[in-house]
């Protein structure tokens, strides 16, 4: 079984009794989710008690930017217009339209009204759940506050509680987890970068060989996780500076201190459990929720910058040469810009860990929220 130590504040929720009740958990990650669903299914003796997940988005005002304008006016604006901007959208300092034409145009329409039913779900809740830290985004949560008639409660980063112990005993540990730690246990301190994309999207296999061949000749440390093309790409891409596996423990990884960086998709679980690590970032967005998070990730917390690519459906999204320069770019910790963001993430890890420690605001709000739902303190 594997060794989990789980934050004590979880615990206070197990004392609930969830019955007639209907919570909106936004931006949940596994984690949570787990939890609510084991806890309603033991306690609540009848059928009207319902949690939402909206796992598809982040930040509530993010996707607020994208329902809140009509499509056609993203349509109708000028690409190269200076005013290229929303500056009204609450809980957000300013949102380029940009954005916003690629959650509309470069998604399938299921993927929006999923995005739209999420949001027809979270109206109607009694109380919302955000899998976030207040000091991370306080403006947002503020307006959040003031926007809905029922608490807000940010009660994440939910992988937090999860404080992964390796034992090398357990069943749970494969002998290939086994063998990419030891393979980071050997590597320099902060020197290795890596590489994965999430779950959800996979690339073109012309576009992981442009990774494969920048990857190899960047002549930095890389683990990738390759997923289906693993096996493949193995044979021709790694050495003695380089592991490609089809999965890995992403926590355990982005936590190693031979960890220097991380070339992502910048999906949410995978923003909070990178702040929680506390290295930078190098965003490479692919779709919904993504590309609002990378614009935050350079502009608004500047812990590292967005890679610039061609539109979905594209066989090459990045080609191999610009791959190399970012890499590069990133991976130099001597630099003025790489020595910068470094102290950005180390900054934002602090923030993290003071918000989850013992009193902190990851306390407060779960135990706000315990409270007023015993209490039944909740505004219909």
């Amino acid at each position: 079984m594997r060794d989990y130590g789980v934050h004590e504040s979880w615990n206070k929720l197990f004392s609930i009794r969830f019955e007639n009740v209907d919570i909106s958990f936004y931006g949940c990650t596994g984690h949570g989710e787990l939890l609510l669903d084991k806890k309603v299914k033991e306690e609540s003796s009848d059928d009207e008690t319902k949690i939402h997940y909206c796992n598809e988005s982040t930040i509530i005002s993010n996707d607020t930017a994208i329902v809140s304008l009509d499509p056609k006016t993203l349509q109708e604006k000028d690409p190269d217009d200076e005013d290229n901007h929303v500056e009204n959208i609450p809980g957000i300092s300013s949102t380029d339209l940009e954005d916003l034409r690629i959650v509309f145009h470069e998604n399938n329409p299921k993927g929006m009204e999923q995005i739209l039913n999420c949001f027809s779900m979270v109206s109607k809740a009694q109380y919302l759940l955000v899998n976030s830290f207040y000091e991370l985004e306080a403006q947002t949560f503020d307006s959040l506050k003031v926007t809905f008639p029922f608490p807000v409660y940010p009660i994440g980063p939910t992988n937090r509680y999860l404080e992964p112990k390796l034992d090398q005993h357990s069943s749970f540990t494969t002998t290939s987890t086994i063998e990419y730690l030891k393979w980071l246990d050997s590597q320099p301190s902060a020197s290795v970068l890596y590489v994965s994309f999430g779950s959800f999207f996979e690339l073109s296999s012309t576009q992981m060989d442009e990774f494969a061949v920048a990857l190899c000749s960047s002549g930095v440390r890389f683990l990738w996780v390759a997923r289906g093309e693993a096996s493949r790409l193995k044979e021709t891409c790694g050495g003695d500076k380089g592991l490609v596996v089809p999965w890995c423990d992403q926590l355990r990884v982005l936590c190693h201190p031979s960890v220097g960086g991380f070339w992502s998709h910048s999906g949410w679980n995978s923003v909070q459990e990178t702040i929680y690590a506390g290295i930078p970032m190098l965003a490479f967005p692919l779709f919904l929720d993504q590309v609002p998070n990378s614009r935050k990730i350079e502009e608004d917390w500047k812990i590292g910058w967005r890679v610039k690519r061609a539109e979905i459906g594209s066989e090459i999204l990045v080609a191999t040469d610009d791959i190399l320069q970012h890499i590069q770019r990133f991976m130099d910790r001597d630099s003025c810009e790489g020595k910068e963001t470094r102290k950005r993430a180390r900054e934002l890890k602090n923030m993290c860990d003071q918000a989850t420690a013992k009193g902190g605001s990851f306390d407060s709000h779960l135990d706000a929220f315990v409270s007023d739902f015993l209490e039944g303190n909740i505004n219909h």
